[in-house]
């Protein structure tokens, strides 16, 4: 596992596996970022971790992560599946910071592996969100929808965006385990999102219970 310093954080890639009952297997990973202390060795927060240095943008940041997490997920036996990244959206006003093909021709992979997850609450403009979008279907990479259900999810944003996966947040799942009422409601957003021509994808699941209710 490679792994990459900055300042005292030591960052390296954590996957996250993504999990298919219909096909009964991991189907690809979600990249996440982890860091110890260079000097203890201790586990440093996410929120920490995440913090760009100051010789770099936070999109230059962010790049380098992703170049992290495509190095190490191109040496895994099963790096045939899907990755999953992110992208800092906050006030981005230049679509061109966020381009991945130098990454993609870098590691000679093809955009049909990438996932890119989109958090829609990061992306207050209408054009620019079409605009991401466009960048990325160009690519040829896959598009999540993250976090749907939190905060003021908005449902235009499944028609517009026409996303190739809706990733519910974990608080939909949680208060679906509750009551009948709040799993019907899991239900049929489920159904809703399926019959828009996308893969609903649940989050957070880590007891049987809500293995059993997804």
């Amino acid at each position: 596992m490679h792994k990459k310093q900055f300042g005292n954080n030591q960052l390296y890639s954590a996957f996250q596996p993504i999990y298919s009952f219909s096909n009964q297997a991991c189907i690809g990973v979600e990249a996440l970022i982890r860091a110890n202390s260079a000097t203890t060795g201790e586990p440093i927060s996410v929120n920490e971790c995440l913090k760009a240095p100051d010789t770099l943008s936070k999109s230059e940041f962010v790049g380098e992560l992703n170049k992290l997490h495509l190095l190490n997920w191109t040496q895994r036996e099963c790096s045939e599946d899907w990755i999953f990244l992110n992208f800092d959206f906050h006030n981005i006003t230049n679509i061109d910071d966020i381009s991945l093909s130098s990454l993609i021709a870098e590691f000679g992979i093809t955009g049909r592996k990438i996932v890119v997850e989109v958090v829609e609450s990061e992306i207050k403009d209408e054009a620019v969100f079409e605009g991401v979008i466009d960048v990325f279907r160009a690519l040829g990479c896959l598009i999540a929808l993250d976090d749907f259900g939190a905060g003021h999810s908005n449902i235009d944003r499944i028609w517009k965006a026409q996303p190739d996966i809706v990733k519910l947040d974990r608080q939909i799942l949680l208060e679906a385990t509750k009551n009948f009422r709040s799993e019907s409601i899991l239900r049929n957003l489920t159904r809703l999102i399926q019959q828009s021509g996308s893969i609903a994808l649940l989050e957070g699941i880590e007891t049987k219970e809500q293995a059993l209710l997804a």
